[in-house]
């Protein structure tokens, strides 16, 4: 018989797996309400078509959700995928804000609330990347 061996996963791990699992299932709620919202999109004055808003939506949840998976399985992959779609989504959020959120509340706000999320992806990564959590994951 041969024994499988079990990795354990760091608590850290696991909180930024949840992390990125919310994070996916907030981007499938907003792709949902864009398709299902679509009458009331349509009279706004948006910026972008729908199909951008449910695209973006489904895009991100998927690829949140291989990511979150990855790391609740410990895979290296997962990691990497996590460390790749954290600052490129800091970056697609800011472009969007400062494309598309021209009132001056949204434009005052922009540095601080950009801040913020800098912040996150920073410890995200700072988890995800660390030496000791690196060496745990399975290349597989």
């Amino acid at each position: 018989m041969n024994p499988v061996i079990r990795v354990q996963r760091p608590w850290r791990v696991t909180l930024v797996a949840w992390v990125v699992f919310l994070f996916a299932a907030t981007q499938a709620v907003s792709a949902w309400q864009a398709w299902t919202q679509q009458a009331l999109l349509a009279s706004l004055p948006l910026p972008v078509s729908l199909a951008f808003w449910v695209a973006s939506g489904v895009i991100w949840a998927a690829a949140a959700t291989a990511a979150a998976c990855g790391l609740w399985r410990m895979h290296r992959w997962g990691a990497l995928l996590t460390a790749i779609g954290a600052p490129l989504y800091l970056a697609a959020w800011v472009v969007e804000r400062w494309l598309w959120g021209r009132t001056p509340d949204s434009v005052m706000g922009l540095p601080f609330a950009t801040g913020v999320h800098a912040a996150g992806v920073i410890l995200i990564l700072a988890i995800v990347l660390a030496p000791g959590t690196l060496r745990r994951l399975t290349r597989s």
